[in-house]
C-alpha cells in the first residue's frame, strides 16, 4: 500500500483532507455595537470535502469550526440560544461563567456540552494558546455574520436578548472524551460522537468510524491507513470520511501526536 502525500494530488482520497490554514478566518466581530473578541474561530462552512457530513437532510445543518484564544486572550461570558458543543483537543483552558466552587480548568480531551442560553466563557491559562474543536446545529459557525449581517447566534450580558437569570450549571457538563484513558463519552442518535487518542504511550490505534466521520490532527502529525488508500496528516489537518463503517489505523509521527474523531449520526 503506497503511502500518499497531503500535499499532493489523489482523488479518491488525498484531496478531501482539509488543512487548518485554508479555512476562513473570524477574530470576531462588532455586536450591537461593541466589539467582541473570538480569539480565531475557522470554519470548516462551504469546504467541498466536508459538505456531505455537515448536511445530513435533517432540519438543520451542523456547523463545525477549530476556535483558539492565541497570546493568553480571553473569550468573555456569553451565550447562544441554541446547544453547543466544545471539546479541548490541546492544551488548557480555564471555564469561565459556569457557577463552581473552584476554578474549573478543561485540557485536551475533555468535552463541554453547553445548554441553550448557558453562560460559558473560555480563559488561557498560564497565557498560552489552546485549540478546541466547536459545533452546533446552526446555519453556520459561530462568530460568523449571516447573509444579512445578523449575529443573532453569539449573545453576552447586557445585550437586549440575554436572560435575566442565565443558566449557569455548565461545570457539571464536562466529560471525558479521552478513549484510551478511561470511558468512551457516550452519544445519542442526535448528537455526533467525540473521541480523543493521545499517543504518548502508544505506537498506534486501530478506530472504527461509522459512515459520516471526520478525524483531526490535532498534536503533531499521523499516519492514516484506511482501506482505499494511506495518508499523511499534520497538526490542523482534518480528514472527513464518508461511506460505509469500516475500521482505520492511525500511526503516530511523535510521542507529541494526538487525534480526535468526531462521528455523525
Amino acid at each position: 500500500m503506497a503511502v500518499v502525500s497531503a500535499k499532493k494530488v489523489f482523488r479518491s482520497l488525498d484531496e478531501q483532507v482539509i488543512a487548518r490554514s485554508s479555512l476562513r478566518v473570524s477574530t470576531g466581530m462588532t455586536i450591537n455595537g461593541v466589539w467582541r473578541n473570538a480569539g480565531a474561530v475557522y470554519t470548516f462552512a462551504g469546504h467541498p470535502s466536508i459538505s456531505e457530513i455537515l448536511c445530513d437532510g435533517k432540519d438543520r445543518d451542523w456547523a463545525l469550526s477549530w476556535t483558539t484564544l492565541p497570546d493568553g486572550r480571553d473569550l468573555e461570558p456569553h451565550y447562544h440560544p441554541f446547544e453547543s458543543h466544545v471539546a479541548i483537543v490541546q492544551g488548557r483552558a480555564i471555564l469561565t461563567g459556569a457557577a463552581q466552587s473552584k476554578i474549573r480548568t478543561v485540557e485536551a480531551g475533555d468535552f463541554i456540552r453547553i445548554p441553550p442560553w448557558c453562560l460559558h466563557g473560555f480563559r488561557c491559562e498560564n497565557s498560552k494558546q489552546f485549540w478546541a474543536l466547536s459545533w452546533q446545529r446552526a446555519d453556520r459557525s459561530l462568530f460568523f455574520a449571516g447573509e444579512r449581517g445578523e449575529v443573532a447566534d453569539v449573545i453576552f450580558p447586557g445585550d437586549s436578548s440575554a436572560p435575566s437569570e442565565p443558566d449557569l450549571s455548565l461545570a457539571a457538563l464536562v466529560q471525558s472524551g479521552r478513549s484510551l484513558m478511561g470511558e468512551s463519552l457516550q452519544s445519542d442518535d442526535q448528537r455526533p460522537k467525540f473521541q480523543f487518542y493521545d499517543f504518548a504511550n502508544i505506537s498506534e490505534v486501530v478506530v472504527e468510524l461509522k459512515s459520516r466521520s471526520v478525524i483531526f490532527a490535532t498534536s503533531a502529525g499521523v499516519r492514516v491507513e484506511l482501506p482505499e488508500g494511506v495518508v499523511e496528516l499534520s497538526e490542523g489537518d482534518a480528514l472527513p470520511v464518508v461511506g460505509t463503517s469500516r475500521l482505520v489505523k492511525v500511526i503516530r509521527k511523535s510521542p507529541l501526536s494526538a487525534i480526535a474523531t468526531l462521528q455523525f449520526f
